[in-house]
């Protein structure tokens, strides 16, 4: 339900609510929006629902090489998982800097030392296939931190001509989880 939209505060009080708890967050995963991406991809996932099934008991398939887009504590629980789970190599990129990520630096310290790879001010272009629903890896660009906006966060902006190929055979997004 929606503050606001279905009910108020005031609304609750008058019901005779003495307390309230608001609970704010995503459920649900945010696509990358890139050229390449499918629902008919094995091995691609969102963050959130990857970790939902892990936490039932379920261990969605995930390959050799894996790739983890975001920065914040979702992707550091996703990448995470997927190296204790035996993927070879694990690969987290962000499109800021580590000063930007959301995620707290000892957890990305302890996932470094657990074997990721972390990649900073790189941004996914397309996600690459073999027609038949395989991943076969990404194509990502380098950016660059541009000037701060209002909210004091420098936007990363491309690097024309700066791009490089990753290959992975699962990929999981954790944008804005």
């Amino acid at each position: 339900t929606s503050l606001g939209e279905d009910f108020t505060i005031e609304e609750l009080k008058a019901q005779g609510y003495e307390g309230f708890v608001l609970a704010f967050g995503t459920q649900s995963g945010n696509r990358l929006d890139v050229p390449g991406e499918s629902d008919e991809l094995e091995q691609y996932y969102m963050a959130i629902d990857f970790l939902k099934e892990r936490q039932r008991g379920i261990d969605l398939p995930i390959g050799k090489q894996v790739v983890v887009i975001g920065g914040g504590f979702t992707a550091v629980d996703a990448v995470r998982t997927c190296v204790r789970r035996g993927a070879e190599k694990v690969y987290m990129v962000y499109r800021r800097t580590k000063e930007e990520m959301t995620s707290i630096p000892e957890e990305v310290y302890e996932a470094e030392e657990e074997g990721v790879r972390v990649m900073y001010l790189v941004s996914p272009l397309e996600i690459n296939n073999d027609g038949k629903g395989h991943i076969t890896g990404i194509r990502m660009r380098n950016n660059v931190l541009g000037i701060a906006k209002d909210d004091d966060r420098r936007p990363p902006e491309a690097v024309e001509e700066a791009e490089f190929n990753i290959d992975c055979d699962t990929i999981i997004t954790a944008i804005s989880q």
